[in-house]
């Protein structure tokens, strides 16, 4: 996804986002290890996201992409 073509905050970047899908393996997943990056992490329904970093993930776009994951039959979704 283009972040210029979503209703993202103003960045001063031109910032192209990629969504893949992938399969969770082993032991029900590890510990949440602390980072620069993120708070925490965990699985939650695409009905009820927690609080997103807007300027990293809209709520729509996420949405979109679990539509087109669980469709087998949905293209790529590009802009």
């Amino acid at each position: 996804m283009d972040k210029a073509q979503h209703p993202h905050p103003p960045d001063l970047w031109a910032v192209y986002k990629l969504f893949v899908q992938c399969d969770l393996t082993g032991a029900g997943g590890a510990a949440h290890a602390e980072n620069l990056e993120t708070l925490d992490s965990a699985f939650f329904p695409a009905d009820a996201l927690p609080p997103l970093s807007l300027p990293r993930n809209l709520p729509d776009q996420v949405r979109r992409v679990v539509a087109l994951a669980r469709d087998p039959h949905s293209a790529v979704s590009c802009d």
